[in-house]
């Protein structure tokens, strides 16, 4: 998350957002615990034809966070953010879009890291 360009826009949000989501080894001791072993894991990019509108959905179109109900539907819209942060994150993004550099902050963020991270485990079989 920390390589989203909505870190531009709504920095105490998308914080927020990251100190609620466990980290790699806290999973990791989640699956141990619950019996289930790691195996591996693989990068997720969002794609431009996500249908999902969650919060990595405006990725390659911003246009669709200015839309109260999708904001709505975005936990982290609907549950962390403040309203002034949103509208001054929205009025930035707005400028921003209108002169064109929207597309430098985006490709700022870029990075390999991956948009998600699933997590692939192997339950054993049961004991017969």
């Amino acid at each position: 998350m920390k390589g989203y360009w909505l870190n531009h826009y709504f920095p105490k949000m998308m914080r927020d957002s990251i100190i609620q989501m466990p980290g790699l080894n806290k999973v990791k001791a989640a699956m141990k615990e619950g019996g289930i072993e790691f195996l591996t894991t693989e990068k997720y990019l969002v794609t431009p034809d996500l249908q999902d509108q969650f919060l990595y959905c405006g990725k390659q179109n911003p246009e669709l966070y200015f839309n109260e109900q999708i904001r709505h539907g975005i936990s982290s819209f609907s549950s962390l953010a403040n309203r002034e942060e949103v509208e001054q994150g929205l009025a930035e993004l707005r400028k921003d879009m209108d002169s064109g550099s929207v597309h430098e902050i985006i490709k700022s963020y870029e990075n390999d890291e991956g948009d998600y991270l699933f997590i692939i485990g192997k339950k054993p079989a049961a004991n017969r």
